[in-house]
C-alpha cells in the first residue's frame, strides 16, 4: 500500500484544470488516480529516467509523481498535472 500526497504545485494545477474542463471528469479520474496509486503506484504507472519519476495518465489528466519514504510509508509525491487535451487556441 502507497500513502498517496499532492504538493502543493500540483494542487494548483489541478484546481486550474478544474475551473477549464469538465468537473465531472476531473473528480472521477481523481478518484481513479487515489484508488490505483495507494493500492500499486510502480504497477499503475510508467518509470521516468530513475525508477523513483513515474507518469501516470487517467484521462483526462497526466501527472507526473515520484515515490518516496516518508514517516516509513511508501508514498506517491504527486508534483504536477496537466490535461492531455490540446489547449484550444
Amino acid at each position: 500500500m502507497y500513502k498517496v500526497f499532492w504538493e502543493e504545485d500540483a494542487l494548483e494545477e489541478l484546481s486550474k484544470l478544474w475551473l477549464k474542463l469538465k468537473p465531472m471528469e476531473i473528480n472521477a479520474a481523481i478518484k481513479v488516480i487515489e484508488r490505483k496509486l495507494s493500492h500499486g503506484a510502480e504497477q499503475a504507472s510508467e518509470s521516468r529516467s530513475r525508477a523513483s519519476e513515474r507518469i501516470f495518465i487517467v484521462e483526462p489528466l497526466c501527472l507526473y509523481f515520484t515515490i518516496e519514504y516518508r514517516d516509513r510509508l511508501r508514498t506517491a509525491v504527486i508534483q504536477h498535472v496537466w490535461s492531455i487535451y490540446k489547449p484550444s487556441r
